[in-house]
């Protein structure tokens, strides 16, 4: 998914349900919202309006200012807080959301108005840890896309991103922890979000020359999107190193789809 898809999230709340009152367990009070907070959520629309305009060279020119905006993230977010009277969820992912109202809040009373009223900073999270995984700045977009991931581990996107970001460092048991949570946790993510992160996870299995384990990543990915030409082409690219074929010394990767380019790069 693009980063774009996010940007009107956080330019207003959006009502999305009616659920059920704030006596369940996990219900938090409300998180202030100062002038800090409005301006980090304006910088981050206007920055995902400018990549949607233009992409990654249009998205360079407000690294500065999201860099700024991670500075203000706490170590968590309340998933769903109580706000007055209405219940107010904070996840930066629509589905996400969803699935907390249909996990947390349980019970006989569903009167309160329910409210999306999202954070942003994961949402820089992820732009900034996506533009520097672009341009190949590995330590960087590990160091934007750690404070996401404190937030929402199990955001599909942010694990995508961070799992490339950790493997091209080296790290790639550590990719491999963040991947599978999500694919095992987030029971609720889409069949094309989860056929991603199975991209991600191949990826991360060749890097570490686990071909079989590998294989059959980019195989249950094309159970949730068959066809897809990047898990055929790494398929095939596995065939070609079990036959003794030579390994790529550079391989890119699409921030904006989050996973592996399929296309052979040599420096």
């Amino acid at each position: 998914m693009r980063l774009s898809a996010f940007a009107a999230t956080l330019l207003a709340t959006t009502a999305i349900a009616t659920a059920a009152a704030a006596a369940s367990e996990g219900v938090a009070a409300c998180t202030a919202e100062d002038a800090v907070f409005d301006r980090d959520v304006t910088i981050v629309g206007e920055s995902m309006e400018a990549f949607n305009t233009g992409d990654f060279p249009a998205m360079k020119a407000h690294i500065k200012e999201l860099e700024e905006v991670l500075s203000h993230a706490p170590d968590r977010i309340n998933y769903v807080e109580l706000c007055g009277e209405t219940i107010v969820l904070r996840e930066s992912s629509r589905l996400d959301a969803q699935a907390t109202v249909n996990r947390v809040l349980v019970g006989e009373d569903r009167k309160r108005k329910v409210a999306w009223r999202p954070t942003p900073y994961t949402l820089a999270s992820i732009a900034v840890g996506s533009f520097y995984v672009e341009i190949e700045d590995f330590a960087a977009a590990d160091k934007a896309l750690s404070v996401g991931m404190k937030l929402e581990p199990l955001h599909p996107n942010l694990v995508s991103e961070a799992a490339l970001a950790l493997s091209r460092l080296g790290r790639n048991d550590e990719a491999l922890a963040v991947l599978d949570r999500a694919l095992v946790e987030n029971t609720w993510m889409e069949a094309l979000d989860r056929a991603r992160l199975l991209r991600t996870r191949g990826f991360s299995l060749i890097e570490m020359k686990r071909l079989d384990e590998a294989e059959a990543a980019y195989r249950d990915s094309l159970k949730f999107q068959p066809g897809h030409t990047g898990a055929l082409g790494e398929l095939d690219y596995i065939s070609k190193l079990r036959k003794g074929g030579d390994e790529w010394d550079t391989r890119t990767v699409r921030s904006t789809t989050g996973e592996p380019s399929p296309e052979k790069v040599k420096p």
